[in-house]
């Protein structure tokens, strides 16, 4: 399983170096890895339950206004 996942890793790095994916194909890749390093750090300082409610607060007021002008 190792040697697979190793192989396919870096198969996607050597397209990634010659420019093989699209803007999409980038994309997702950047969101997977983002998803997967917030997932695999230790958080030493983990949000408090208000700074969780004021980041997801800004987001909404952020996305609505978004939504509303476009």
């Amino acid at each position: 399983m190792n040697n697979n996942l190793i192989t396919l890793l870096e198969s996607i790095i050597e397209n990634i170096k010659n420019d093989k994916y699209t803007s999409t194909h980038l994309n997702y890749l950047s969101s997977f890895l983002c998803k997967f390093s917030f997932f695999t750090k230790e958080n030493q300082n983990p949000p408090s339950n208000r700074d969780l409610i004021n980041f997801l607060s800004l987001g909404w007021y952020v996305y609505n206004n978004l939504e509303t002008t476009n």
